[in-house]
């Protein structure tokens, strides 16, 4: 540590890693390349000080030549326990730090999370740059600078047999991936600046927080080594399915193009809006519902859902799109994602962002694996029978136990809004919607017969409230008139008169504060247009900061209890857990249950533990079966 020149008597430390790419799990063999590795590190101490690392990378493949002597000093700095260590996204800087073999034992503080709560949530990036700029004045030359020279550089780089970036390989930045090729003063100019920005912000925002934001904010920076360890363990995927799945849907596109030209759309390209509006609104004379925001007419999937009805050219068009989706949003992200572990077991390592939407929401990417297509709901579902989760599920030895909330939303909605009604239908255990169908117009002349029909329509309801969509929306989803749909909302206000208050109270609050705040003391800011969107943040901001201290409590009952058992991914309100066969039992599902409900319940104003259920998958995502538990509460 003497080798660098930092005062460290505050014990606080900002450092940023600089990296060689954004993919950081792979092998050399299949890609011809070395993976993403920290070849720089830049540090900030307290008092304005600063510092770097530089190591050399090897042009033709990316591979760092690391510095022992430098390692060390990495070694002996990060493993300071008295130390507290800032960056902005320090989740990143985690895992390359740990690709390089140096682990962090002191407390940590990121500047991102720490942007997102402060702000609650109202920028529309948390990226480094941008905060500093508008927050800090602070100039983004140096960025500016580095890029220009690193452009110049990559054409030399290219013509000598570099190994250059490209979105395939490296993602959607790929002049970032190539910093290390650029002259060395600038790289560390720029490097330094970013440490500094981490420190400012630190400096700036820490004292920001009240008790209440303090609480969130500690979930979070707990929630982080969760996060790394669930990125690290990744999920496998299995790779003759991945080709039975891409033979299938290639097929089914084929199929599809062959129905549309019996139906009037021969040599129709589908990818061409012009071509599209041209058949459905000149030749076929379809009423034009939309328009673009230059006035033109619009031909979106809504709209195209709304034909398929009756039109078999605009159904074909929609399973088309269906399957070619499938292809590019799953199937070819996860061919460039996979990378082989030691075993021969092909994983996916997705990244996560903790703070993603402004609910605090988790966003996901490189790949999603939050939104692996089960199947589509509503007016655009599809006929496609296969789905990417076909090609998912447990390793060798293993199997999978998949806990979820049992309609989490709906309950923070009912006893948020203390509607009677729907608290009685959840507290009795009833199926909801179907209670509440009963509830609203169980008296209807028709009931009996279309109670199916009735369900659908409370629960389209119930969600057009949750998410904030109006009678055109409910008119859309159910297939009727607006004064149908305007009829429905009126008959199911009044009978849900809490529902109604609740939804009016809180745009209220929202108009007259510019925010609103979830009982564990997260803040939404928001614009008073956009007040409408208040509940929905109130309720999914709630759900959210939920689930990530159920993942915390899942995460210490395996750390202490169930040792050898691996959170894998979150989606919402539902986990999926990876669980050795010899631990496989009755016992550990209880356990996670219990873990999962906590004390949720009375926080919500629940006389009763939230529900949650346990589904198994022993050898695919997508065959998957419930098992009943009876939990003692």
């Amino acid at each position: 540590m003497s080798r660098l020149n930092l005062n460290l008597k505050n014990n606080i430390l900002a450092s940023d890693t600089e990296s060689t790419g954004i993919n950081s799990y792979g092998n050399f063999k299949r890609w011809g390349f070395e993976p993403a590795r920290p070849f720089a590190f830049s540090f900030c101490d307290y008092e304005g000080n600063t510092d770097y690392i530089r190591w050399e990378v090897e042009p033709k493949t990316r591979k760092v030549i690391v510095n022992q002597n430098d390692l060390k000093t990495l070694r002996d700095l990060y493993s300071n326990s008295s130390l507290t260590h800032v960056g902005h996204n320090f989740g990143y800087d985690i895992r390359m730090l740990k690709f390089t073999g140096v682990e962090i034992k002191g407390k940590i503080e990121d500047t991102l999370i720490l942007a997102h709560i402060v702000t609650g949530g109202r920028e529309l990036s948390y990226a480094l740059k941008p905060l500093a700029k508008k927050y800090l004045q602070f100039s983004d030359e140096d960025e500016k600078e580095l890029q220009e020279a690193t452009k110049h550089v990559r054409l030399k780089g290219r013509n000598l047999g570099w190994c250059i970036a490209n979105k395939e390989q490296f993602g959607r930045e790929p002049i970032k991936a190539d910093y290390w090729m650029a002259p060395p003063e600038l790289c560390k100019k720029y490097a330094i600046r970013d440490s500094i920005r981490a420190m400012l912000f630190y400096r700036l925002w820490r004292p920001e927080l009240s008790e209440n934001l303090q609480k969130v904010y500690e979930r979070e920076i707990k929630l982080t080594y969760v996060v790394r360890k669930m990125e690290e363990r990744g999920v496998r995927i299995f790779i003759e399915d991945l080709n039975r799945l891409r033979k299938f849907y290639e097929g089914y596109m084929q199929d599809q193009i062959n129905l549309a030209d019996k139906n009037g759309g021969k040599g129709l390209n589908f990818r061409s809006h012009k071509q599209m509006t041209n058949k459905f609104y000149v030749e076929k004379k379809c009423e034009i519902k939309k328009h673009t925001p230059k006035g033109n007419p619009k031909l979106d999937g809504e709209i195209l859902a709304e034909l398929s009805g009756k039109d078999p050219l605009a159904k074909a068009i929609l399973e088309f799109r269906g399957a070619g989706h499938m292809l590019s949003a799953f199937l070819n992200v996860y061919e460039k994602f996979r990378v082989q572990d030691e075993k021969g077991d092909w994983i996916l390592h997705p990244s996560y962002r903790q703070c993603g939407p402004v609910t605090g929401r988790f966003a996901c990417g490189d790949p999603n694996l939050m939104q692996v297509a089960s199947e589509t709901t509503g007016r655009r579902k599809t006929e496609i029978t296969l789905r990417p989760r076909e090609a998912f599920g447990p390793r060798d030895g293993y199997v999978w136990y998949l806990p979820d909330y049992g309609q989490i939303e709906v309950w923070v909605f009912a006893f948020l809004a203390q509607d009677q009604a729907m608290m009685k239908a959840l507290l009795e255990g009833h199926d909801f919607h179907s209670w509440i169908a009963e509830f609203v117009w169980g008296t209807a002349p028709n009931f009996k017969d279309r109670k199916s029909y009735y369900r659908k329509r409370a629960k389209l309801l119930m969600f057009c409230k949750l998410y904030g969509g109006g009678t055109k929306k409910v008119a859309f989803l159910m297939e009727c008139t607006i004064p149908e749909a305007e009829k429905f909302v009126a008959e199911y206000d009044v009978k849900l008169p809490g529902v109604q208050k609740f939804m009016r109270r809180m745009i209220n609050k929202a108009c007259r504060e510019g925010k609103i705040t979830n009982i564990y003391g997260r803040e939404y800011y928001m614009e008073e247009k956009f007040a409408y969107r208040s509940v929905n943040y109130l309720v999914q901001g709630t759900c959210a900061d939920i689930m990530k201290q159920a993942m915390l409590n899942v995460n210490e009952l395996f750390e202490t209890k169930w040792k050898g058992c691996y959170l894998l991914l979150t989606l919402h309100d539902e986990l999926i857990i990876e669980v050795p066969l010899t631990l496989h039992s009755k016992s550990l599902m209880r356990d996670i249950i219990k873990a999962m409900q906590g004390e949720f319940h009375k926080d919500i104003g629940s006389s009763k533990p939230l529900p949650v259920s346990v589904k198994i998958a022993t050898k695919r995502w997508s065959s998957t079966s419930e098992v009943k538990l009876w939990v003692k509460n």
